[in-house]
C-alpha cells in the first residue's frame, strides 16, 4: 500500500495511490461506512487498524478502475507525506562507512543521533531556497521509517513491528554553519522557504525535502 497527501482546492487530504490513480481515503470511509474516516496521515498511522485499511486498499483499487473520485498521480499536487510532523525527525549520522570516510571520519562505534524540526519539511517538487547565512548548501537523500506505535527500550527483533512504512527524504544541510556550529543542528533546520528574512535565490539542488 502506498499512501500520499495531497492538496485538492487549497486543501490537504490524505490519499492511497492506486495504480496511476489517487484516491481520497476519507471518501472511501465514508462511503464505505467504514469506522475511521482519516482527514490526515497521522491520523490514518495512528488511529486506522491494519485490517481497516486493507479494506480502504481495496476499495481503492475498484474506485481506481471505474474513475471513481479518482485524481490522476501525474497531475496530483502531492504534498509532503506529513506536512508537519508532531515532533522533530530523529536522524542518525554517519552511519555510511563510506560517506564517513569521504568526511575524512571514521565511522562511529556507537550511533550519532541529530534532529530536524519540523519547519524545514516541503513537499516533492518545492523549491529549496539558500539562505543568506549559507554558502555551503547539500543534499542527501535519505530513507526514512515511519514510527506507528509508541514504544521504548524495543528489542532489535521486534524493531520492524513499530515500522509503519517507508518515504524518502532529502536532508538539506548548510555544511559550513554544521563545521562552524561544531554540532548538526544549525546546519541542518534552515528553514527551506522564504518569508522575506531568506534570498530568493534557489539552491542549485532543487530537490524536493519531503
Amino acid at each position: 500500500m502506498r499512501f500520499c497527501t495531497y492538496q485538492v482546492q487549497g486543501d490537504a487530504r490524505v490519499g492511497i495511490v492506486a495504480g496511476d490513480s489517487v484516491i481520497d481515503l476519507h471518501a472511501i470511509a465514508r462511503s464505505e461506512r467504514l469506522p475511521h474516516a482519516p482527514a490526515t496521515m497521522l491520523d490514518l498511522i495512528t488511529e486506522v487498524p491494519t485490517l481497516e485499511l486493507r479494506a480502504m486498499a481495496r476499495k481503492a483499487e475498484q474506485w481506481a478502475q471505474s474513475k471513481r473520485a479518482a485524481v490522476p498521480l501525474a497531475r496530483a499536487r502531492l504534498l509532503a507525506p506529513i506536512p508537519r510532523p508532531r515532533k522533530n525527525i530523529m536522524c542518525m549520522g554517519r552511519n555510511y562507512a563510506e560517506h564517513a570516510r569521504e568526511s575524512g571520519n571514521a565511522p562511529p562505534e556507537v550511533p550519532v543521533f541529530f534532529t530536524k524540526p519540523p519547519t524545514t519539511v516541503v513537499g516533492p517538487h518545492a523549491p529549496v531556497m539558500r539562505h543568506v547565512v549559507t554558502e555551503q548548501l547539500d543534499y542527501e537523500v535519505e530513507l526514512v521509517a515511519i514510527i506507528g506505535r509508541r514504544g521504548r527500550n524495543i528489542a532489535p527483533e521486534r524493531a520492524l513491528d513499530y515500522v509503519f512504512g517507508y518515504t524518502i527524504m532529502n536532508d538539506v544541510t548548510a555544511r559550513d554553519l554544521q563545521r562552524k556550529h561544531m554540532q548538526w543542528f544549525k546546519g541542518k533546520s534552515l528553514r527551506p522557504w522564504a518569508h522575506g528574512l531568506y534570498t530568493a535565490r534557489p539552491s542549485p539542488t532543487r530537490r524536493p525535502c519531503a
